[in-house]
């Protein structure tokens, strides 16, 4: 290649700090946005605007269920959670807040 093996150290080095502090980067990005949405979330529960169902080991959960209490809904910490055939993509994107796994 022509190059000494002290330059291709150097590259190789160079190379490994830019894809290190590209990924630091990235890290504070995903770190941010986490955060952010946790702060929404928590806006939104103290605003009363989001129903909670928690700590449930089964649950099975219709249209009418989701529609009746007239504001999304989370889910959280439930063992099995189903939902009825009557609940579509429409429905679930409109009425369910959030499903957080155990």
């Amino acid at each position: 290649m022509g190059k000494t093996v002290g330059e291709v150290t150097n590259e190789a080095i160079k190379l490994y700090l830019a894809i290190l502090k590209g990924s630091e980067i990235v890290a504070k990005k995903i770190v941010k946005a986490t955060s952010d949405i946790a702060k929404a979330f928590i806006e939104e529960l103290e605003k009363g605007r989001v129903r909670i169902l928690r700590h449930v080991d089964e649950l099975s959960i219709s249209r009418k269920d989701l529609e009746e209490s007239g504001k999304p809904t989370s889910f959280i910490a439930i063992k099995k959670l189903k939902f009825e055939p009557d609940v579509d993509v429409n429905v679930f994107t409109k009425q369910v807040d959030s499903i957080f796994l155990r």
